[in-house]
């Protein structure tokens, strides 16, 4: 018996003007790992103007869903699986369900507001047609004063709580344990947390998209941010690997960065020719999935050796870290946060995020003398009161 469930899948389409545009699909797979995109796809084709890491999330937020509802049907005395049979019930109780798992606030809401126009997709496209289901629908969407789904149990705010930036007399420490324990993406890390960059800004880095001011950087850097597409042999185009904003970035410096960008440098070379900046332990360009996983070792390790630490504000620390959700994203928060410590403008915080449409923000940032010297006092702040693990 050849069993399926369902899928995400990613394409690239090149448009006449040679512009590259991903595209995500709902597919069924076999055992076989064979595919063939399900026609409810066309929920996703029908958001045009959607960014694609957007269209990503809510496809994988209905794949879930239905392959939950192809595992469960049994439960509501159902013979087998189809859409013509979902209903608000059927729903709520997946949602509910999702509450008692655990999982966060943030992640609830985004399967309620999606699950909410997948329904309305199936009713307006014919797939439901019972009438009780349709009448149901219509009813709330008219009822403004009620939630649209019913949650009979609401996610405990511990789980929901999510860090923003990292605490700026850590930031030191966590460089260094990348240096000794994340080798790879030590580099991206400094960048993250010294020039705002996202995951897949890291990842779609090469090697001639980085001017260093002074040798390796002793000075700070510019990158060149922009979509390279560095891992088109990926199955399945994972939308961290995409760059969000295109632009041209400065990366502060302080006195790591010269020691990480040399070794970064001397280390690691792309073996496919395509000059990528960070590659994987065989050489390729790294994907986002990869440097998450690297990411999440790094975060691991430092979170322990908060715990272990005798100084009690280090480990009362760890302890609220470990109870917390972060990711690779504390870097460009924590950049956001000491760059705006160091200015009291917002303006400045815009600039150096690389927000700002401002044509001439790079010579703006490095003319501005209140501007550089807040920046130099915070980052001399960072390692007089860094903490030192053991």
């Amino acid at each position: 018996m050849i069993h399926t469930r369902f899928g995400l899948r990613s394409s690239i389409t090149t448009l006449r003007k040679k512009q590259e545009v991903k595209q995500c699909h709902i597919v069924i797979i076999n055992d076989m790992d064979l595919y063939k995109v399900h026609p409810v796809s066309n929920f996703l084709y029908e958001k045009k103007g959607s960014k694609y890491n957007t269209l990503k999330t809510k496809g994988q937020i209905i794949v879930r869903f239905l392959n939950w509802f192809v595992e469960n049907h049994l439960t509501f005395r159902e013979l087998e699986a189809r859409l013509s049979t979902l209903s608000f019930n059927k729903v709520e109780y997946y949602i509910n369900w999702l509450v008692s798992e655990g999982k966060s606030k943030s992640t609830i809401l985004n399967n309620q507001l999606t699950l909410k126009e997948f329904m309305g997709f199936l009713i307006r496209n014919g797939i439901i047609n019972n009438k009780e289901t349709v009448q149901e629908y219509n009813d709330r969407l008219s009822n403004k004063s009620s939630s649209f789904f019913q949650l009979y149990r609401r996610p405990n705010p511990r789980q929901t709580a999510l860090v923003h930036e990292l605490n700026l007399n850590y930031i030191i420490s966590f460089i260094r344990l990348a240096i000794k324990h994340t080798t790879p993406i030590a580099l991206g890390v400094y960048l993250q947390f010294f020039g705002g960059l996202r995951r897949g800004d890291c990842v779609n880095l090469t090697r001639s998209s980085v001017k260093s001011k002074g040798s390796y950087g002793e000075f700070g850097l510019e990158l060149d941010i922009r979509e390279r597409n560095l891992r088109t042999d990926l199955k399945d185009f994972d939308g961290t690997d995409g760059v969000k904003k295109p632009r041209i970035q400065v990366v502060f410096a302080n006195r790591l960065l010269p020691l990480i960008y040399e070794q970064h440098s001397k280390t690691y070379d792309d073996i496919t020719g395509q000059d990528a900046l960070f590659v994987d332990k065989n050489g390729f360009p790294m994907s986002g999935r990869t440097y998450q996983q690297q990411f999440n070792r790094l975060k691991k390790i430092f979170i322990e050796k908060l715990l272990q630490s005798d100084n009690l504000e280090a480990s009362s620390y760890g302890l609220y870290l470990s109870n917390r959700r972060w990711s690779t994203h504390i870097g460009r928060g924590t950049f956001s946060n000491w760059i705006a410590e160091s200015t009291g403008n917002p303006l400045d915080v815009a600039i150096a995020r690389g927000d700002s449409n401002i044509e001439s923000s790079l010579s703006y940032m490095e003319q501005s003398e209140t501007f550089l010297n807040g920046v130099n006092e915070v980052l001399n702040k960072m390692y007089e009161n860094a903490w030192e693990y053991e």
